[in-house]
């Protein structure tokens, strides 16, 4: 979805050229940094950063979490320097090293250090319940700064022209199986929390998320051709 503002030329429209069928996981976009920092809270953070101008990174390893790094920087007022690694394992590897100062994340890889105690969370961003750390507040509870409900989502979708059929049992059917309590407490164990809608939500879905990221974009001169 974010492909359309990062090349000049795509082969494909990622909305017109699809049939959207159904949002299979909105994982839980975390903002972390190493246990053994100073840093306690994300107000901390932000204050923090703004006494020391362009001195701290942070580490993302999405184009989606990479944004959110601008974007956080943009919204609280900072200037800090994006560094970028290749998926979570890396992210979780750097903040865990202290090669970045904090991180933007889905739970995968850095849940298990901040159950372990090598990781803290400073907050969530968005409102939904996150059991394992019960207690953590949403980024924007916690110093104002709002960067809407941001989550690294997943869903299905089929070439145009499916038949509107075929793609109501398709959604009906994943619908089903993450519905099943044991698929998803696998899915939930990983940070992938499923999440189903109908073919007409999800496509709803898809045209506002694709609203959210031109400026940012704009803003963080990301481009890949």
């Amino acid at each position: 979805m974010i492909n359309q503002y990062l090349y000049s030329q795509l082969p494909y429209d990622p909305i017109a050229d699809f049939a959207p069928i159904t949002l299979v996981a909105k994982t839980m976009g975390l903002l972390v940094v190493n246990a053994s920092s100073d840093t306690k809270t994300a107000k901390d953070l932000i204050a923090k950063a703004k006494a020391q101008p362009g001195k701290l990174n942070c580490g993302a390893g999405t184009i989606t979490t990479k944004l959110t790094c601008y974007l956080f920087a943009s919204k609280a007022g900072i200037d800090t320097v994006l560094l970028a690694y290749n998926g979570s394992a890396e992210v979780a590897h750097g903040i865990l090293t202290k090669s970045v100062d904090f991180v933007f994340d889905g739970p995968s890889a850095v849940l298990p250090l901040i159950q372990s105690g090598d990781l803290r969370a400073l907050a969530k961003l968005d409102g939904r319940p996150f059991p394992p750390v019960p207690a953590l507040p949403t980024l924007v509870a916690a110093t104002g700064v709002d960067l809407g409900d941001l989550t690294v989502w997943l869903g299905l979708v089929a070439p145009r022209g499916t038949p509107e059929a075929v793609v109501a049992k398709l959604a009906g059917e994943v619908a089903k199986i993450l519905g099943d309590p044991e698929v998803k407490a696998r899915a939930d164990a990983v940070g992938l929390y499923p999440a189903t809608d109908s073919p007409a939500e999800f496509a709803a879905f898809i045209k506002q998320e694709a609203t959210r990221w031109p400026s940012v974009v704009k803003l963080s001169g990301m481009h890949f051709d």
